[in-house]
């Protein structure tokens, strides 16, 4: 029987036999091997489940995780933005002085004289951002007080106001004792026809945002080329 078997084998169906069971007998090896894992390939009811709410947990993690992008890269864009609207004394000059000047330029333009403009007054906001402040003061027509406050918006960069007081002006311009609680002035318009316009006294406190940090260049997206 085994002289027949040796002899089949020898043939060419015997060898093609001998290699599908040799086949054969490594699937059922690899079969076995695998076994713990056919699950996987097949799986029930409550596995399905399972893997449904791990891809539902997944998919909110993704969504908070790309809300979190979304705020930080606000953050940096706002951050990046009030560097450049920030003062920078190796472009505007040293703040000290040329803030000064802006203002009373602003003034000048108008033909607004000021009564006062203190000297620049920095504070520290945190490591890379400062704020300087100016207090200033007039007594003029309240035209001309709305027109420097005009001029001061056009200001680079950006200054605003800290605080401002305006009120009728009760001293009389001329000297003299009188009662009114404010004080008129009737001025020709281009139609020739008058126009009270009332004098005001305002004070206030200018204020520009500066920045003296180091400005980290951002970092590149992509990958080599």
């Amino acid at each position: 029987m085994s002289q027949k078997i040796s002899e089949f084998l020898k043939t060419p169906n015997g060898k093609l036999a001998a290699a599908v069971g040799a086949l054969v007998l490594v699937w059922i090896i690899i079969l076995f091997s695998y076994l713990d894992g056919l699950d996987t390939l097949f799986p029930d009811d409550r596995s399905i489940a399972q893997a449904k709410r791990e891809l539902v947990n997944c998919r909110k993690s993704y969504e908070k995780a790309l809300e979190e992008t979304r705020k930080n890269d606000k953050l940096l864009k706002d951050y990046n933005q009030m560097i450049e609207n920030a003062w920078k004394e190796d472009r505007h000059g040293m703040v000290d002085t040329e803030f000064r000047r802006l203002v009373s330029n602003a003034a000048r333009s108008v033909e607004l004289t000021l009564d006062s403009l203190g000297a620049v007054k920095s504070n520290r906001i945190n490591a890379d951002f400062y704020h300087a402040e100016l207090d200033v003061s007039a007594r003029a027509n309240y035209e001309d007080v709305i027109k420097f406050f005009k001029a001061v918006e056009k200001i680079t960069p950006k200054v605003t106001w800290r605080r401002v007081d305006i009120r009728p002006d009760r001293r009389p311009p001329w000297g003299r004792q009188q009662n009114q609680t404010s004080i008129t002035a009737r001025v020709l318009s281009e139609d020739n026809s008058t126009k009270a316009t009332t004098r005001v006294g305002f004070n206030g406190t200018l204020r520009v945002i500066g920045f003296d940090g180091k400005i980290v260049p951002a970092k590149q997206k992509g990958g080599r080329k």
